[in-house]
């Protein structure tokens, strides 16, 4: 890695793929009676951790970066194929059969967290003709609201969740295009004794909110994950855009607090390291979440607060250990292969 590479980026993808692995690690019992605090926590995380993480990605985006395409399109295919080998071992016991209408051969519905994957290929390709448009975001919101209006968007490519996501890829971009980022970064620092006065309101508002809204709105949780139609909560179009909206707010306020907030300069411990690879990360912790959930006590996630504590704990080790030396070299060839003999001399 360069030594002139700024830490900041890194921090806040450190903090993300955390959250990320947290987040999957506590998902599956948040609703069991009794683990309210859970269910809070896991809302909290969902409002912003992958809206940020997609909104980094678009602000490291540039035209012309075919090469990025190929690589995410290989990556895909091949972790897709990787996923449904080991999903098929443990949940079924057996070997893959091959066989055309298995769920592994389902390259277009993507398992789980490949969707991502499966963004970054199309919103790379459709951004340098998106961003011709006189006002992209506009289009790209509107579009979003209409196939979250459907209810008969199909589940091949996760189109409805790679749409809804898709306006935070172009923020991202924007926010790098026009420097708005920094510029936001030195106003506050004139306006205010410090920077963190502004974005701290915003994180505590959010954080007080979100306990009201996870007690009286349940099906709040359905929304995080942007891939439910408007029809799923009785919205009509009107209502289910509003609503939309307002949640693409929440999370871009929160989002770029979080980044105001984070050290620019300084490495964080531990997550510097994890933003840096934090592909590695989120290639392989699904392995070790699908595995958890099939092995975890009772005792363990009847528990919120030992669940909670057991989950942030195991988050750490999972990161640590995806991101260790060893296992980046190990696993080199299948998150970062040489592609090389797929192109041309130039």
């Amino acid at each position: 890695m360069s030594s002139n590479r700024i830490p900041w980026f890194d921090n806040v993808k450190g903090i993300m793929i955390f959250l990320v692995v947290f987040g999957h690690l506590i998902s599956t019992f948040k609703k069991i009676p009794g683990n309210e605090p859970v269910l809070y926590i896991y809302n909290v995380i969902y409002v912003f951790h992958m809206p940020l993480f997609v909104m980094i990605s678009g602000y490291f985006y540039h035209d012309g970066k075919y090469k990025k395409v190929i690589q995410f399109l290989f990556l895909f295919f091949l972790w897709h194929l990787i996923n449904g080998m080991f999903v098929n071992f443990i949940e079924e016991r057996k070997p893959v059969v091959i066989d055309p209408g298995h769920r592994l051969f389902e390259v277009f519905d993507p398992y789980w967290t490949m969707w991502y994957l499966l963004g970054m290929i199309f919103w790379y390709m459709i951004t340098p003709y998106i961003t011709r448009l006189r006002y992209p975001l506009v289009y790209a919101i509107v579009f979003a609201f209409l196939l979250s209006y459907s209810a008969d968007v199909t589940g091949w490519f996760a189109l409805r969740k790679l749409a809804n996501f898709y306006p935070y890829f172009l923020i991202g971009y924007y926010l790098a295009q026009k420097n708005l980022l920094n510029r936001l970064k030195e106003n506050l620092r004139k306006r205010q004794k410090g920077v963190l006065s502004l974005p701290l309101l915003v994180l505590l508002s959010f954080l007080a909110g979100m306990v009201y809204l996870t007690a009286e709105y349940p099906k709040i949780t359905d929304l995080l994950l942007l891939d439910q139609s408007y029809r799923h909560f009785s919205w009509p179009f009107y209502q289910g855009a509003f609503y939309q909206l307002l949640f693409y707010g929440l999370s871009g306020a929160v989002s770029l607090s979080i980044l105001l907030m984070t050290p620019e300069k300084k490495k964080l411990f531990l997550f510097h390291t994890f933003g840096l690879f934090s592909l590695n990360i989120y290639l392989l912790h699904t392995f070790f979440v699908r595995v958890f959930r099939l092995t975890v006590p009772e005792t363990v996630y009847a528990n919120a607060w030992l669940l909670i504590l057991v989950s942030c704990i195991l988050s750490f080790l999972i990161c640590g250990f995806s991101s260790h030396r060893l296992v980046r070299k190990l696993t080199g060839p299948f998150i970062k292969p040489d592609l090389k003999f797929l192109f041309k001399a130039e």
